[in-house]
């Protein structure tokens, strides 16, 4: 029996080399790779599509083979997959470095019919003024669903307004203190007039909208690689919440499989978990 998606997420599947002070590795990575993994590891609950584009060169089997649905996935002949360099400092800043290929591209018919069904769509970590492009198609033609978005660091600090317009968008925002702070700077009147979700690091991370906030800590672990933690908090919290916990619930569950996720390098050294909904 086909499954009916229920959540779906837009992003870059990518090559990577990873560089942080214990060491670096080449792996498969992008936001929307570390999202994916992150869902199929709730193993009852997934029922996730992904949206990207690809080379050839990207083998899609490891995502099929953890029952992630990949019709929403365009393989572009003769196209190069994207390829990034990330770099994690001592003092925990980080550098990016991007060849999008395909994934340059936005292609708003890539969203399959079989898609419709979901009831929540997150768009992971991407340039803004992509994710608004998704943002303006999804309103127009699935008013209904429920829209999340991911900030990242380089965006919030190089092109603030398109960042501080798709927090105004969507209904779920998350982002990081230092995003926060880059976009303050461009507005420093900006107040919290939706939901975010503030991740804190080490601190774990906060909700908050107008009417309600609640704080959750984080487990002390030792930090190898960051990469693909906040995709891990955002999908977690998005599945968990879409299919009846209470914020508090699903932001702690988010937050400690966000926390195990950086003991290692990338994220599929995570276990398949049967995480409690409620």
């Amino acid at each position: 029996m086909i499954k009916s998606i229920k959540q779906v997420i837009i992003g870059d599947l990518a090559f990577q080399k990873t560089i942080t002070p214990h060491g670096e590795k080449n792996e498969v990575a992008g936001s929307a790779f570390y999202c994916a993994i992150a869902a199929s590891i709730i193993t009852q609950l997934s029922n996730v599509g992904v949206i990207a584009r690809i080379g050839e060169d990207f083998d899609l089997a490891p995502l099929q083979k953890r029952g992630i649905d990949t019709q929403g996935i365009a393989v572009i002949s003769g196209g190069q997959t994207a390829r990034f360099i990330h770099t994690e400092n001592a003092d925990r800043t980080r550098n990016f470095v991007a060849n999008f290929g395909v994934a340059a591209t936005v292609d708003l018919s890539q969203y399959p019919d079989e898609y419709k069904t979901a009831t929540w769509v997150h768009l992971s970590t991407a340039e803004p003024a992509k994710q608004l492009k998704w943002i303006n198609h999804l309103r127009q033609k699935m008013p209904h669903v429920t829209i999340s978005a991911d900030a990242f660091e380089k965006f919030a600090k190089e092109s603030p307004e398109p960042s501080y317009k798709v927090m105004q968008a969507v209904d779920l925002f998350f982002l990081n203190e230092e995003e926060l702070a880059w976009l303050q700077k461009s507005y420093p009147r900006l107040t919290i007039s939706k939901a975010v979700i503030l991740k804190k690091g080490e601190n774990g991370a906060e909700y908050i909208d107008p009417n309600y906030s609640v704080t959750v800590s984080s487990p002390k672990v030792k930090v190898v690689d960051t990469t693909g933690a906040g995709e891990t908090l955002a999908t977690v919290y998005m599945i968990l919440k879409n299919n009846g916990a209470t914020i508090e619930s699903a932001l702690k569950q988010a937050v400690q499989l966000a926390s195990k996720e950086v003991t290692a390098f990338g994220i599929e050294h995570l276990s398949p978990l049967n995480l409690n909904s409620t």
